[in-house]
């Protein structure tokens, strides 16, 4: 069992109960765990707070697994025979063991809860009997306890249901709901009496444990660690940690350790010795171990994940393309054949089945008699690999074929201390790793049924997975506390990784190209660490309120990586760009295990129902579905922008200011990923903003009323092109154009002159200038270009009429004049056929409409009053011609509005005031900077066809 420094929660509980946030924050820190071990097959049956220890950080791990066994397996016990704690133990379990389950555990936790918050046990006097009675009679309940905060009393009544089908069904649904009773007060960490203020000043972190007190210093790219649980060691520290002294009272002896330069001097003399980089260095007394130094790689901060995206609508879920069910119990893991034909389901029924996809049936059984735990297939298809979990030994790796379907001579028996869990099968399908929950690994000839080397690849208990580069170099593990890389020709451990959160990692996959180890657990939270450095580089996001990848996670071909989760839905994720692409459901699907077939075209997962689900996977190339009737975030960027956002004419990219300290920069992001790609200083003029141009890597910007054009990789001006009096808008050519209509306004009375000059964007030369249709009238200030570039629309109004003019891109001459019949005309947009022409008006009594009319004709084709009307300001978008979209509603909400029947059919909030906002050309994406950062956003798809 693996060492845990930190307070046992027992003795917390007899200095009197907890209070309400820490004792739920242990209980669900402890549900994590349990589920992590339920995952993995394990039944703690032992849950009681003297297996909680909550460590120096706050956290609580759970401990002990002593009693633990494979649910439903005899093991230890028999009939009649109860294994636990009295005060703790499941009614079923006290009359029992072996009908002890996950629910069982989940009982145990809430007498556990109970007695953290009542600081007493639930049935307090009585015998050992009177107090299993106590737990079986479901007339007989513990005592209220009095001052919990509304709803928690509930929660733990259902925990400790007498009936096990009333209990929370698994300690992750047990974790969630007492999430919202865990609040953001952190547990403070038992003290050391003594408190020097001058080491927090120092930036240095120091931490007291049951048997120790450790003294840790970055320095540089390092942590140096002291480590003593010797009460004659006194550890002081100076000059801002970069000497620390090391006094033993005992034998008065003195070392001085050089943090900067990783060298140690003895009683202060000269003579030093360098520490070593890996291997720890231990000073002793009369043969005695009295501190511990290291020296350890600086673990980089966990880069922060993206905000939570919003819950995925209907039209980006993908129904099943097949739903098997022939299992009675939860599916624990699936795989495909190679060429992606037939499935193989591996069930805790005690039975493995091999389905065909294309036909919907089912081909073979393979009866294992026990529980499966992890299958695999090896040697091109023809052998199916599987492990079974039993308690007692013997313990194997079993083979079947898989055209017979007959089980085939297995492979030898391993020790009777390795309970194995997981198999993988390496990458050419001749060698299968197998992980037993003591960490061990071994290797295996696939042909010869022989074993090539065993070796132990991390200490930690238990283990969970293993998982193969795809260049069959490397092996991960990952166990509680870490995991571990190896290589898988020697057995040699490459790299250890500790930095993995409260309760480890059950699930690890390394990126179709290699470069990267995926790990993740129940924190809802995946980690990605690079291949070499094994530097903790990025995590991945997570749906609000979401733990993914619960149990395993598994990568596309394509790179793209599916998670499954508890949440009745299996996602899939773009890792480059860490958004959610697809989410996949089912009726009836409560996901275990993801895997993808070897050409990326279909996902499936097994379920705690017993279902089995395959689905059609779209390439990864294609488009991420718009929503019906709803906006999609693609991306919630963590950005202060100034307000200001443009987007190229191609729609690959946008730029938003940001201005700090009177530096003002443009920032490129990529809108497929939301990267940053680049920044270009900006003029510190008084009124800059910024467009792209065109075929180019140019940016225009407008810099005290004068337009150039600037190298957008060092901000350099390339040419001073015309002047910009007060305000202008731009509306380049689409893509490949040289030239962009440029509405301007100047400051002479009410709204000023206005005017759309078309200018060359090389020269600056004027091509042709529109003006004014009358004298008072209005120039809108949103020209556009069709989308074949050859005519441009410009728009007039006044309180009482409107007019679209279009024109001639190429010459200026007048083409057509459309009569809109309304007023406030303030914008007009092409279909994305360049065949109609859509605008938005104010018809009489100020109604709000939406106007459609035929672009080769002028003539009207619908007009609809836009319904519900909704308060807005001058801002309306309209969107690819079949969506519009106002901003209002106190500019902190946009309202899409369907350009064909003038039907208000989405609101989208962006979170808070929006400061800027704008589109791309075709209308697909809009773009919002707001207080909390930048939105990028799938614009939705009207209802209806």
């Amino acid at each position: 069992m693996e060492y845990v420094p930190g307070e046992n929660l027992l003795d917390a509980a007899r200095r009197g109960p907890l209070p309400v946030a820490d004792a739920c924050r242990a209980a669900r820190d402890a549900a994590r765990g349990l589920a992590a071990a339920h995952a993995a097959g394990l039944v703690h049956r032992d849950v009681k707070p003297g297996n909680l220890v909550r460590t120096p950080d706050g956290t609580v791990k759970l401990l002990d697994f002593g009693l633990a066994a494979t649910a439903g397996d005899p093991g230890l016990t028999g009939e009649n025979v109860t294994m636990g704690t009295p005060d703790y133990v499941a009614p079923e379990q006290a009359t029992d063991a072996t009908a002890a389950d996950a629910r069982s555990d989940v009982y145990a936790l809430g007498c556990t809860l109970y007695h953290l918050l009542a600081g007493r046990v639930p049935y307090p006097t009585g015998s050992m009997l009177g107090k299993l009675d106590a737990h079986r009679n479901p007339h007989v309940r513990p005592a209220p306890i009095p001052g919990l905060p509304p709803g928690l009393a509930a929660v733990l009544d259902r925990m400790t249901a007498t009936d096990p089908a009333a209990r929370y069904p698994t300690a992750s649904a047990a974790a969630e709901a007492l999430e919202p009773f865990c609040t953001a007060v952190a547990v403070s960490p038992p003290r050391r009496p003594r408190v020097w203020p001058w080491v927090a000043a120092a930036g240095l972190v120091f931490g007291l444990l049951v048997l120790g007190v450790v003294y840790s210093v970055r320095r540089g790219n390092e942590v140096v660690t002291v480590e003593t649980d010797d009460p004659d060691v006194e550890v002081t520290m100076r000059r801002n940690g970069e000497v620390i002294r090391i006094t033993d009272a005992k034998t008065k002896k003195t070392w001085e350790l050089d943090a900067k330069h990783a060298r140690l001097a003895p009683d202060g003399g000269e003579l030093t010795l360098d520490l070593p980089d890996g291997a720890p260095l231990v000073l002793r007394r009369n043969g005695a171990v009295v501190a511990t130094i290291r020296r350890t790689p600086a673990a980089p901060p966990v880069p922060p994940a993206a905000a939570p995206i919003a819950p995925a609508a209907a039209a980006a879920d993908v129904r099943p393309f097949r739903v098997f069910a022939g299992h009675d119990k939860t599916v624990r893991d699936v795989a495909f054949s190679p060429d992606g034909k037939t499935l193989y389901s591996g069930g805790f029924d005690g039975f493995v089945r091999a389905w065909d996809v294309d036909a919907g049936k089912e081909r073979a059984v393979y009866d294992h008699g026990v529980r499966v735990m992890s299958i695999a297939l090896a040697d091109r298809g023809k052998l199916l690999l599987s492990i079974a979990h039993t308690e007692r030994p013997p313990f194997r790796l079993r083979a079947w074929d898989t055209t017979s379907g007959k089980e085939v001579e297995g492979f030898p028996e391993v020790p009777a201390t390795e309970h194995l869990c997981t198999v993988a099968a390496s990458p050419d399908g001749t060698t299968a790793a197998t992980v037993a929950l003591n960490g061990t690994v071994r290797m295996w000839d696939v042909a010869g049924r022989k074993l090539v080397r065993a070796f132990a690849a991390i200490e930690s208990t238990p283990a969970y997975a293993v998982a193969w580069s795809p260049d069959g170099k490397l092996l991960a593990v990952t166990g509680t506390d870490g995991i571990a890389v190896c290589d898988a020709a020697t057995g040699r451990r490459v790299h250890r990784v500790t930095d993995l959160g409260v309760h480890g990692q059950t699930t690890i996959a390394f990126t179709p190209d290699g470069g990267h180890v995926l790990t993740a657990g129940w924190e809802g939270i995946v980690r990605s660490y690079a291949r070499g450095t094994w530097r903790l580089d990025r995590t991945l996001s997570t749906p609000a309120g979401r733990g993914l990848a619960s149990t395993h996670l598994t990568t596309a071909p394509d790179g793209r990586l599916l998670l499954a989760s508890h949440t009745h839905e299996v996602w899939v994720w773009d890792v480059a760009a860490d958004r959610r692409l697809l989410r996949l459901v089912g009726d009836g699907l409560e996901s275990v295990t993801p895997a993808v077939s070897a050409d990326g075209r279909r996902a499936a997962a097994g379920s705690e129902t017993g279902k089995v689900f395959v689905w059609e996977l779209p390439p990864a190339a294609a488009p991420i579905p718009a929503a019906v009737g709803a906006a999609v975030d693609l991306h919630r960027i963590p950005f202060a922008s100034a307000g200001w956002l443009a987007v190229s004419p191609d729609g690959a990219e946008f730029l938003a200011f940001t201005s700090t300290s009177g530096k003002r920069e443009a920032v490129i992001f990529d809108t497929a990923t939301g990267a940053e790609t680049g920044r270009c200083p900006m003029p510190a003029g008084e009124l800059v903003y910024a467009w792209f141009v065109p075929g180019s890597r140019d940016l225009l910007v407008s810099d005290d009323l004068r337009l150039g054009r600037y190298d957008r990789a060092t901000g350099a001006k390339r040419a001073d092109l015309f002047e910009v009096p007060v305000n202008a808008t731009f509306a380049p050519l689409p893509a490949g154009g040289s030239a962009a209509a440029v509405w301007l306004r100047d400051g002479a009375g009410g709204y000023g002159r206005h005017r759309v000059v078309v200018r060359d964007l090389t020269t600056g030369a004027e091509r042709f200038r529109v003006n004014p249709l009358h004298p008072g009238s209005i120039l809108g200030m949103a020209p556009r270009f069709s989308p074949d570039g050859k005519l441009l629309a410009t728009t007039d109004t006044t309180p009482t009429a409107s007019a679209i003019r279009l024109w001639d891109a190429a010459t200026g001459k007048l083409v057509r004049t459309i009569d809109v019949a309304g007023a406030l005309c303030s914008g007009n947009a092409f279909s994305a056929d360049g065949k109609e022409l859509v605008a938005d008006y104010a018809a009489g009594g100020g109604a709000s409409m939406v106007g459609r009319w035929a672009v080769a004709t002028g003539a009207p084709v619908r007009a609809a009053p836009v319904a519900p009307p909704w308060p807005y300001d001058f801002s309306v978008y309209l969107l690819g011609g079949r969506v519009l979209g106002y901003r209002g509603e106190n500019v902190s909400a946009v309202r899409f509005v369907a350009t064909a029947t003038g039907a208000a059919f989405a609101d989208y909030r962006p979170g808070g005031p929006i400061r800027g906002m704008t589109a791309s050309a075709d209308g697909r994406v809009m773009l919002f900077a707001t207080d909390a950062g930048l939105r990028v956003v799938r614009v939705p798809t009207p209802p209806g066809p």
